[in-house]
């Protein structure tokens, strides 16, 4: 079964990515970079938390005579909206991930199938060929070294140890 039955040419992905390498410049003053420890002791706006988020800022709007003079609603909401823009685009730029993603797992499905089928016929064929039979030797180390799913050694239908 061949997964990818159409291949973008390399103008296209060379376009995606001198578009994003664009973005992420475009983006480079505005960005943060949290460590894995900013990561795990900051509280956030995950998920359940954007309506809580929307609620006050609504009431604070409201009720902008019960804060302190130095506290300004109109901060958050404008926070809020900012916040609603990086979602937007995350969800966009996860969307490509995810069918980039999808796209390369199934070329490398078909490609191991391919690989598959040429060490079957190139197996065969090194019976009658010595150079042939040489060169495979490197196939027969790969498959020493990682092994195979299906124990015969003669293949490259591997996985991982």
């Amino acid at each position: 079964m061949n997964y990818v039955s159409k291949y973008a040419d390399s103008g296209v992905l060379d376009g995606i990515d001198s578009e994003m390498d664009r973005q992420l410049s475009t983006f480079e003053a505005f960005r943060i970079s949290l460590t894995d420890e900013q990561r795990k002791g900051i509280r956030s706006v995950a998920e359940g938390r954007e309506g809580i988020v929307n609620t006050v800022c609504r009431i604070a709007g409201n009720f902008i005579e019960c804060l302190p003079r130095n506290e300004d609603p109109a901060e958050m909401e404008k926070a809020l909206e900012y916040w609603g823009h990086l979602t937007a685009v995350i969800q966009k730029v996860d969307k490509l991930k995810e069918a980039l993603d999808d796209t390369q797992a199934g070329l490398g499905a078909d490609l191991m199938g391919m690989t598959d089928r040429f060490t079957n016929h190139l197996q065969t064929a090194r019976k009658a060929n010595n150079n042939l039979d040489l060169a495979m030797r490197q196939v027969d180390e790969f498959n020493q070294k990682f092994g195979t799913r299906n124990g015969s050694g003669d293949g490259t239908d591997t996985e991982n140890p």
